[in-house]
């Protein structure tokens, strides 16, 4: 299981997502998580915005924005 996760391609966006939790710029429910400004979920459409999901949302070229608006206010 460490190795799994220490593999893991994703991990540093999880943690970046962990810390936005704690900081309270990202909200999450049950398993799900949005961003907390505008209650978008961190996911696509028809997708569920786990902790997966809302990962590889943030890593696509196209989501930069909202990952380094999350990184920018984490470093506030």
């Amino acid at each position: 299981m460490f190795l799994q996760t220490v593999k893991d391609p994703l991990l540093p966006t999880k943690v970046i997502l962990k810390r936005a939790l704690e900081a309270g710029i990202v909200s999450k429910r049950g398993d799900y998580y949005y961003l907390r400004s505008d209650n978008s979920p961190l996911c696509e459409n028809n997708e569920e915005p786990t902790l997966s999901m809302a990962s590889k949302f943030l890593n696509m070229p196209k989501h930069q924005e909202i990952k380094l608006m999350i990184e920018a206010k984490l470093k506030d």
